[in-house]
């Protein structure tokens, strides 16, 4: 009879590749691997894998054929734990999030790690991707997007937070290029685009009233899909560029940025989380998705009092 933790190992084993790789995986030593993998293949009557190199494993046919059986049968048990903890109220398992790279760096990562330290019995696998291909947002139980919320084929969108944005800049670079004083101005200066999710980088929109409406093509000197990145080069005085609030707030109110065109308003974006549709959802993904919302609303602040143009 193969036992639980003889799919464990033959599992570890493949993902890991080498005797020490497997033993990280289990916490025990290579030598151990070694012994429990030697006494499965005796019982079982076949070889599973083969040395290679100096602490190397590769799975034999019959062994890569259990390896895949193996990884099928501990996911489901898995899932299995899971749903009794859903039943039971209980926040455990594995949340899979996918995230693109901007939003997910400089919002989420903090808010996942202090979930994940609220729920001691839950892991969360935190990636991320722009422009994630179909398969993929299937495969993951939460994907988050940028802009107007739209309802995926086998997703459902719920809206999470509005981001508020605004355009600013380094001091220097305004004292060197003078102060912008309409959209149409932004064409004779430095800009700098951030390519995050499907957003089309270089169109601008602004608003100084309900009637009153500008959208401008940026001819951007500097592109990155890391806003972080973005943020750095305003701050070594290279350029105008448009981030969330919450990211430069306190680069605001240090002076080390300043807002541009601040009497013309920057459309929030909608920040969306796809889910798979038409299935009951676990309690962890409930309770991620309204944490979020509760510190998204706690953490908006309405900063009129932030630094205006010089």
């Amino acid at each position: 009879m193969i036992s639980s933790a003889d799919l464990k190992l033959v599992d570890a084993i493949a993902k890991g590749g080498s005797l020490r790789m497997a033993a990280r995986e289990l916490g025990v030593t290579s030598s151990a691997i070694s012994q429990k993998l030697a006494k499965l293949e005796e019982r079982l009557k076949i070889q599973l894998a083969q040395r290679s190199g100096r602490a190397g494993l590769v799975l034999t046919a019959e062994g890569g054929w259990l390896a895949e059986q193996a990884g099928d049968i501990l996911n489901r048990l898995k899932g299995l734990e899971a749903d009794l903890s859903d039943r039971k109220g209980v926040v455990a398992g594995v949340l899979s999030v996918l995230a693109p790279f901007g939003f997910g760096r400089s919002d989420l990562v903090p808010l996942v790690a202090e979930f994940c330290a609220l729920y001691p019995k839950l892991d969360i696998h935190l990636e991320f991707m722009d422009n994630v291909a179909t398969d993929k947002r299937l495969e993951c139980d939460i994907v988050f997007r940028l802009g107007r919320p739209v309802n995926h084929a086998g997703q459902e969108a719920t809206l999470i937070t509005h981001e508020r944005r605004v355009l600013c800049a380094a001091p220097s670079y305004i004292l060197e290029k003078g102060v912008p004083r309409s959209p149409r101005d932004l064409n004779s200066l430095n800009t700098i685009a951030i390519k995050e999710d499907s957003e089309d980088p270089t169109l601008w929109s602004f608003q100084k009233t309900q009637v009153h409406t500008e959208r401008i093509r940026i001819k951007p000197r500097l592109t990155s899909n890391d806003g972080e990145v973005a943020r750095s080069w305003a701050l070594a005085g290279h350029g105008i560029v448009m981030r969330p609030l919450r990211s430069v707030e306190e680069d605001l109110e240090a002076g080390r940025l300043v807002k541009v065109l601040s009497d013309w308003t920057v459309p929030d974006v909608p920040v969306v989380a796809l889910t798979r549709s038409g299935v009951t959802k676990p309690i962890r993904i409930h309770r991620f998705l309204s944490f979020l919302k509760e510190k998204f609303v706690t953490s908006s602040l309405d900063k009129n009092g932030l630094r205006e143009n010089i």
